[in-house]
């Protein structure tokens, strides 16, 4: 966790009026794992980690990862889980 320096999700649909990200639709689950995406910018990637190219840029704290309530993916694969690519928190 130390080495995580902070969390970024980016977007095309900018609203000056945004209060909040909303997670995906639970209807649309055949096609994504419901939740808001972000990419983890650490110290080892801070200058390499590729973004997907869109006009708006929000940076998030890592004090995100303390819900214990999200999973990793190693390459980005739209949220969805997969035995040989994602990494989740056990909290038993």
């Amino acid at each position: 966790m130390n080495d995580i320096l902070y969390l970024v999700h980016t977007s095309s649909l900018y609203n000056d009026k945004w209060t909040e990200l909303k997670t995906s639709s639970l209807h649309a689950i055949e096609h994504q794992f419901p939740g808001v995406y972000f990419s983890l910018i650490t110290k080892d990637n801070i200058n390499s980690e590729k973004l997907f190219e869109n006009d708006t840029i929000l940076i998030f704290s890592k004090k995100l990862l303390e819900q214990e309530n999200y999973h990793i993916n190693i390459t980005d694969y739209n949220g969805f889980i997969n035995e040989k690519n994602t990494y989740f928190i056990n909290p038993l």
